[in-house]
């Protein structure tokens, strides 16, 4: 029985299927396997080691823009000096009432750190496939006479951050599906802000099995026993809405270890706009660890996949959630993300950097000839300014 691992998407868009997308965290990870043969052989599919569960959540907000003259004031925007409402609404007007593109700009964000109903919404939703999910893992474990049940792995991103904390936080200190009452008494006659209409009818029948269990024992946390949390692009600092850490939590007793989650990894790009907004700082925890990369192999270094591509991040996943990824090829993935290509602009970039720079000492070559006399330098000139777009 694989593993399984959770993806946690961020802001902007994201459509079913987003976690396979070109660029997107799958194909990220099937890459880098490829830089291990010693553990993975040819395999080029991580489905192989792992059942990747992508957990989606954007269609929620763009419910919400799509109604927003009729639910904005039945949303419970959270108290403060802030006007949530008025915010959503300037943004709206700016982007000329285009919810896509207020998607884009962080209205996601405006949205689920400024309403209260909304937050429930998005943990609902989470909730409800680490739910079904883990249920599923202990009943094939049971019917396959006892088999150890797997490990857990959970990866947020971005926005998706703050969502992993406040609803794993939420799964291992109350009854997850109150969120469910609270959204349906809030707003009556909008199933749709509720439902999860991404899982299957199996999924679905095991995310009521589970409720109905949470429902029966609401003194009974959900037993996640989360082996890794990985949170990319941190936002938890900023954008969280749990009164506490879920990586702080103590299980029953005081014991000093943290609750329900053996490694956590805080990992940022110091050249990642919203990591530096964000900045959040590690608590002191055991098996807790900053990783601080500073790669930039494409445009978009607040990428999933560019997070995931670097060995220094992808490494301790693997050894985490992985039986085939040895100790070697830790070691192996430490010393990728220690050379150069790994640090400041290379990959894709860098060879495209290259290209340019060839094709640019190539044009100069080509503009003129060693020798010659007063007209050979005034063609010369002339070919140069032609070439840096200086019009005659």
């Amino acid at each position: 029985m694989n593993n399984v691992l959770f993806l946690v998407h961020g802001i902007g868009r994201h459509k079913t299927g987003w976690a396979d997308e070109a660029g997107g965290p799958v194909e990220a990870l099937n890459q880098a396997m490829a830089l291990y043969p010693a553990c993975f052989g040819d395999a080029s599919d991580i489905r192989k080691f792992l059942t990747v569960v992508e957990v989606r959540y954007d269609d929620i907000f763009d419910l919400i823009l799509n109604q927003w003259q009729a639910l904005a004031d039945s949303l419970g925007a959270v108290a403060g000096n802030i006007d949530w409402v008025g915010q959503v609404t300037q943004l709206l007007h700016r982007v000329g009432n285009n919810q896509s593109q207020a998607v884009d700009y962080g209205g996601d964000v405006i949205l689920y750190h400024g309403f209260d109903l909304v937050a429930r919404m998005v943990r609902l939703r989470v909730n409800s496939v680490i739910a079904a999910e883990i249920l599923k893992a202990h009943v094939q474990a049971q019917e396959a006479g006892g088999m150890q049940v797997p490990r857990f792995g959970v990866i947020g991103h971005s926005l998706g951050t703050a969502v992993v904390q406040d609803a794993l936080y939420q799964l291992a200190t109350e009854p997850w599906v109150a969120d469910e009452d609270v959204v349906a008494g809030a707003l009556p006659g909008h199933p749709e802000l509720i439902d999860n209409p991404h899982l299957s009818a199996e999924d679905l029948a095991l995310r009521k099995q589970a409720a109905d269990g949470t429902r029966a024992f609401p003194d009974r946390p959900i037993p996640v026993g989360l082996t890794l949390l990985c949170q990319l692009s941190n936002t938890t600092r900023l954008l969280r809405r749990s009164p506490g850490e879920y990586v702080l939590l103590r299980k029953p007793g005081g014991v000093l270890r943290p609750y329900d989650c053996e490694v956590f990894l805080n990992v940022n790009n110091r050249f990642d706009p919203v990591s530096r907004v964000c900045a959040y700082q590690m608590p002191v925890r055991p098996n807790g660890f900053d990783v601080v990369v500073d790669h930039i192999h494409e445009a978009n270094v607040h990428g999933f996949g560019h997070y995931l591509s670097n060995p220094a991040v992808h490494g301790p996943i693997f050894r985490s959630l992985i039986a085939d990824f040895s100790f070697e090829c830790e070691q192996h993935a430490q010393t990728l993300g220690a050379s150069p290509d790994w640090h400041g602009i290379g990959g894709d970039l860098a060879r495209e950097i290259r290209q340019k720079q060839d094709e640019l000492k190539a044009r100069l070559d080509s503009l003129t000839t060693e020798g010659g006399g007063v007209q050979k330098l005034r063609d010369a000139i002339e070919n140069l300014a032609r070439m840096l777009g200086v019009k005659p």
